[in-house]
């Protein structure tokens, strides 16, 4: 049989210790690099918010030209999904390059 776990409220005291102790090592290896952080994080939200487009696509596909048999919609949407697909695979190969310059410069 499984032991039951008993779980209890930590101290506050307890977890501030070691977080505070961490932040300013932290704080010293990301700020000389904050630009390349922030434009990292620019580019991985661009790339996500391209990834939406394929699952958002499909509502316009199904309501729009398949139900309303709308067909000379379809080249656009086909044009808008290549697109974002483009978008995103971009997206990935500059995180890509900016991590791996990073890395390579530390």
């Amino acid at each position: 049989m499984m032991a039951l776990i008993q779980w209890r409220a930590v101290p506050q005291e307890e977890t501030a210790g070691p977080v505070r102790s961490v932040k300013p090592m932290l704080w010293e290896l990301v700020k000389p690099r904050m630009g390349r952080v922030g434009l990292g994080l620019l580019v991985v939200m661009i790339g996500r918010a391209a990834s939406l487009a394929l699952p958002a696509s499909t509502r316009y596909l199904v309501d729009d030209i398949i139900v309303k048999r709308n067909i000379q919609m379809l080249a656009p949407l086909v044009i808008f999904v290549f697109a974002a697909a483009l978008v995103q695979a971009a997206c990935s190969f500059a995180v890509t390059n900016i991590v791996s310059k990073e890395v390579t410069r530390w």
